[in-house]
């Protein structure tokens, strides 16, 4: 009879349950911060989803009958990408064979010339828009046996030309209708003339995704406006103490080198300040109440650790990142003359069911804390807090 790690009599069963909680808890905190980071792509143009096109004809490829198509399809500014594999027991030389035929017409190829014993068991040729390579799986499981076959891998690439992707990004720039999301998704893709006109159609703009932020305090340095750059670094500092991520990193770096002082810090806002910013005091042996939003920090100024005149506690809800659970409930504690992070935690409830209902507790040394969430209705929650 076999028996799984969760039965209570398997050896080493809480030390598993310990490490798995662990585990999970370090991939949904990387996920957070990456959902800051990284933001969602938005809504994608249509001209940038061109038609699907065949490889070219005299796109050479081994002609060996064992070769095997995996894939072949269109994608984002893309009109086609092509995976082939196949089986050689002479690998380098069906990669030479190739190789030739491009050079012959008229492809750009590396490197230039194939050697036997160069460890050179790949070529990447272009021509115009067309990227094409060839290349010696290195993982594929070997016995050492000097007959043995290896794979080979070909892939095709047909990208849109710069001169058709660029107008499709003035006509959204243009569009006073264009969600941020879109516009920071493409941003690395345009001219640095369109991302500056990009970025400026921002700037007066409120509630700003942080990358976004981000963007204007990169180009404000850009352009020389420093102290605007500062300023707008500050508060893009206390946004991040508010949220259950971590960027502060990221902010001392973009103040270092908008200063070009290595020890530059950004200036801690307040207890009025935060309080300002929408945070809510509440002590020990207390219970409060406050309604959120989806992606919405709630956030209060907590008893703190040590000498600290207060610490900062952030609750936030946030779309689940696994199938079994509608939505993640997430804590964060900052305390220490920097408010620096104390700790965090997270909980997806294994639920699908609405109303939802979620619950984290966590104790950061003598202070307890005990949140719940109801959801009251759509992408809206209440939060209840205890403190002991």
């Amino acid at each position: 009879m076999s028996r799984g790690y969760e039965t209570a009599s398997v050896k080493y069963h809480q030390v598993i349950d310990d490490i798995s909680e662990q585990i999970g808890g370090a991939l949904e905190k990387n996920l957070r911060d990456w959902r800051v980071k990284y933001v969602e792509l938005g809504e994608i143009p249509a001209g940038l989803m061109p038609v699907y096109a065949l490889p070219p004809r005299e796109l050479p490829l081994p002609e060996n009958g064992s070769i095997e198509l995996v894939v072949s399809g269109n994608e984002l500014m893309m009109r086609n990408r092509s995976v082939w594999t196949m089986e050689s027991a002479a690998p380098f030389e069906e990669l030479v064979r190739i190789h030739a035929r491009l050079l012959e017409d008229g492809w750009r190829v590396e490197p230039k010339i194939l050697e036997p014993g160069k460890g050179e068991h790949f070529f990447r040729a272009h021509k115009g828009a067309q990227l094409y390579e060839g290349f010696e799986e290195q993982t594929f499981p070997r016995t050492g046996r000097e007959d043995e076959p290896a794979r080979l891998v070909f892939r095709y690439l047909d990208r849109m030309e710069r001169d058709q992707i660029l107008p499709i990004f003035d006509a959204m720039i243009a569009n006073p209708e264009l969600p941020v999301e879109t516009g920071l998704g493409f941003m690395n893709n345009m001219d640095r003339d369109q991302r500056t006109r990009l970025i400026e159609t921002w700037m007066d703009r409120e509630a700003l995704p942080y990358q976004a932020r981000v963007a204007i305090i990169r180009e404000l340095e850009r352009v020389g406006r420093k102290d605007e750059a500062l300023a707008r670094l500050q508060s893009l500092h206390a946004a991040a103490l508010l949220s259950t991520g971590d960027q502060t990193d990221e902010v001392k770096e973009l103040g270092r080198k908008i200063t070009g002082d290595k020890n530059w810090k950004p200036t801690l806002p307040t207890e009025e300040e935060f309080i300002a910013l929408g945070a809510q005091s509440v002590g020990t042996n207390a219970t409060m109440e406050v309604e959120v939003g989806l992606n919405e920090p709630a956030v209060f100024l907590a008893p703190a650790e040590d000498d600290s005149a207060f610490a900062l506690l952030s609750l936030e809800i946030e779309p689940s990142s696994i199938p079994e659970g509608l939505y993640t409930f997430s804590m964060s504690y900052r305390n220490g003359s920097e408010l620096n992070s104390a700790g965090s935690s997270s909980s997806t409830a294994h639920s699908l069911e609405h109303p939802w209902k979620g619950q984290i507790s966590h104790g950061f040394n003598e202070n307890n804390f005990h949140a719940t969430a109801l959801e009251i209705g759509t992408n809206r929650f209440l939060i209840a807090l205890e403190i002991k």
